[in-house]
């Protein structure tokens, strides 16, 4: 009995805070997705209170009825892992580089996030590689281990398509992946033994552009190593997919990806036709799509099925994509006093005060640290940006800590609005790297500093989401007229830090 009374206490407790942190995220991505969305935010039909509760429910028992049969991974926000492709793995990893061969397709999905009328040049990364060598080289300096060939349709620009593949693959060697995505209508016999033997990996195809035809399937398999269908979760499709994913098994195809349907200035007449129900978030996403995903995976197990489903979540594209850029320009542009956050922002910490004040710092500083890169104090001598290893020796000073997040981007000139790194990848091709302050925090008195100490220094592999840091944050004697104030500030400061876990919530 007095157990149950403690997990009834500490359930009101999660509950509580989990308000509070929905609250908040409700307001502030609200407040973003009208902005964003400005132009057509109002025809969109939204999630309701009362829907909110009842696709809440649905969801949690879809996952409680899978949980024993499935793996999750990248922080709860992919499923199931157990068996997913390496294509697959390389992108949670942040080490593979997607190359839109062309802009222009042959199909016209409606769920298509932008039009695809522009053949282009190669581009990834706001980078145009109009030549294969100059795409090779960007390669091997940011150390790649996948390479994916996209669109539009790779298979309308076939040559240019195979010519990329090849050298890449002729330069690096096996020891890189590389997969394309395609429709499949332009697929034969003859393209596919070419693909292979340049050097292609896997071959994902889109199915639901030409009607869950298998024909360009069964062609592949056996000629191309790993063969994959990749679709969005069309929630009205159902029915076709519980006898789809039968059909794949029996003609061996490895992986089946699914992905959540976005919402975009493009493609959103076309969802509103259909009557879905959009979800706020870092991107407005159609609700039935998740909900059509869950269902499959809980259909392909409960049938024993048993064929290897991915489900790819927005929250995980939106998490785990960015931040894999964000890392690898960052790494490159950060210094020694500098630090990368799991999000993959640079950050830095910083106080100012009088030069006098300043130099007995560095004075404390000195007197126990010999290493100068781990601190640097600006030309007026009024600013020391310090490493966090230094943190006791700075915050003993009361002063306020002034914490600065940088995000990092490629740009193929300079704009000159930001600091930025030129990178030569060989001896013609440059590209560069800037970075530009995101967002600026102030911890001006002890009790913040012990909360960012606690939750964003000491415990950074803890496995800490925004409901835990707000219940145990709630713990450190924050007094109540100042909590609201607490958690805004935290629960921001978590999103430039660390990458939150699960699905994310319906509102």
């Amino acid at each position: 009995m007095i157990s149950r009374k403690i997990d009834y206490f500490w359930e009101k407790v999660r509950l509580i805070n989990l308000f509070i942190l929905m609250k908040t995220e409700v307001e502030l991505m609200t407040e973003k997705n009208q902005q964003e969305y400005a132009g057509f935010y109002d025809e969109l039909n939204f999630i309701t209170p009362e829907q909110i509760i009842e696709a809440s429910k649905e969801r949690s028992s879809r996952l409680e009825s899978i949980e024993d049969s499935v793996q999750w991974g990248f922080n709860q926000s992919k499923l199931d892992c157990k068996n997913i492709s390496t294509g697959c793995k390389l992108c949670g990893e942040g080490s593979w580089s997607c190359l839109f061969i062309n802009g222009v397709c042959n199909a016209n999905c409606f769920y298509c996030p932008a039009e695809q009328k522009d053949e282009s040049v190669p581009t990834t990364n706001t980078i145009e590689f109009p030549t294969v060598e100059d795409y090779i080289a960007y390669i091997k300096k940011f150390g790649f281990k996948g390479v994916s060939i996209s669109g539009g349709e790779p298979l309308l620009t076939f040559e240019k398509s195979l010519a990329y593949i090849e050298a890449v693959r002729n330069e690096i060697g096996p020891a890189i992946y590389i997969w394309m995505y395609t429709n499949g209508k332009l697929a034969t016999k003859e393209k596919l033994v070419k693909l292979k033997n340049a050097g292609l990996n896997e071959i994902r195809f889109d199915l639901s552009a030409v009607d869950y035809k298998l024909d360009a399937l069964k062609l592949a398999v056996g000629v191309i190593d790993h063969v994959t269908v990749e679709i969005p979760s069309i929630p009205e499709d159902f029915e076709q997919l519980t006898q789809l994913i039968k059909d794949l098994k029996a003609i061996g195809i490895d992986f089946l990806n699914l992905h959540q349907i976005r919402c975009t200035p493009f493609n959103f007449k076309k969802l509103i036709k259909r009557g879905y129900t959009f979800l706020h978030g870092p991107k407005i996403v159609v609700l039935e799509s998740e909900l059509t995903a869950l269902r499959l995976i809980q259909y392909n197990i409960e049938s024993k099925i048993n064929f290897p489903i991915n489900y790819c979540s927005f929250i995980y594209k939106y998490r785990y994509q960015n931040r894999a850029a964000r890392i690898r320009h960052a790494r490159e542009i950060s210094n020694a006093c500098d630090e990368i956050t799991k999000t993959g922002l640079i950050r830095t910490l910083n106080v100012k005060d009088t030069p006098e004040r300043i130099n007995h710092l560095v004075d404390i500083i000195k007197r126990q640290h010999k290493d100068p890169n781990l601190w640097s104090v600006n030309y007026h001598k009024d600013t020391l940006t310090f490493h966090s290893c230094l943190w006791d020796l700075v915050t003993k000073e009361n002063l306020t800590i002034e914490i600065n997040y940088y995000s990092t981007g490629l740009c193929p000139s300079i704009s000159y609005h930001y600091p930025f790194k030129e990178i030569k990848l060989n001896g013609r091709k440059k590209i560069y790297i800037e970075k530009g302050l995101t967002h600026k925090v102030f911890l001006e008195n002890d009790l913040k500093q012990k909360v960012f100490e606690r939750f964003f220094i000491q415990s950074l592999n803890c496995g800490l989401s925004k409901e835990k840091l707000i219940g145990e944050m709630l713990e450190m004697g924050i007094d109540k007229t100042d909590k609201d104030d607490y958690i805004n500030l935290f629960t921001n400061v978590f999103d430039f830090e660390l990458l939150d876990y699960g699905l994310y919530p319906y509102y």
